[in-house]
């Protein structure tokens, strides 16, 4: 009923949630984490934050965090956000069952799923180490400290008043 990209979707929103408050998982340590390609883990990834479940953050330090907390995610919702509806290998199991028998099993899937949450699939791992967000830039500019801030004249005019305040 569930697709190996949706199952392998969920596990990934459980990775991502494993990790600390506030930390940032890479594309490549979930890869690593869910021995899969790369490739397939971007592509479940984007899935994911189209459908609103992850936001990702660019640049040097990104990665991917949850938008919202695991215990407010409801696996009905990843479930049907991420399976597609008209596969054809799904309507020709269909056209063997009853309507009714559809229905039925839908309506009970849809109930059980819909009370559980992410949060019972996520444990967290000291083992699993995010990165930790940061607002700072990495390569920490900003405005250079009074100590190393030079004296000497801004021009060739101010040189002479420069040249008395030594002296005095």
């Amino acid at each position: 009923m569930v697709s190996k990209k949706t199952s392998l979707a969920v596990e990934v929103l459980a990775a991502i949630g494993s990790a600390a408050q506030g930390d940032v998982v890479t594309s490549m340590a979930l890869s690593a984490k869910l021995s899969t390609s790369l490739s397939y883990i971007e592509c479940i990834v984007r899935d994911l934050r189209i459908a609103g479940f992850i936001r990702a953050l660019r640049g040097p330090g990104g990665g991917y965090h949850l938008t919202r907390h695991p215990g407010q995610i409801n696996m009905w919702d990843v479930i049907s956000a991420l399976e597609i509806k008209s596969s054809p290998h799904q309507s020709a199991i269909k056209s063997k069952r009853p309507d009714w028998l559809d229905d039925a099993l839908m309506d009970e899937a849809q109930k059980y799923l819909s009370s559980k949450t992410l949060a019972e699939f996520v444990q967290i791992d000291p083992q699993w180490i995010g990165k930790k967000t940061n607002t700072r830039s990495l390569f920490r500019l900003g405005p250079k400290p009074k100590t190393l801030m030079p004296t000497a004249p801004n021009s060739v005019f101010q040189l002479h008043s420069f040249m008395q305040i030594l002296e005095a």
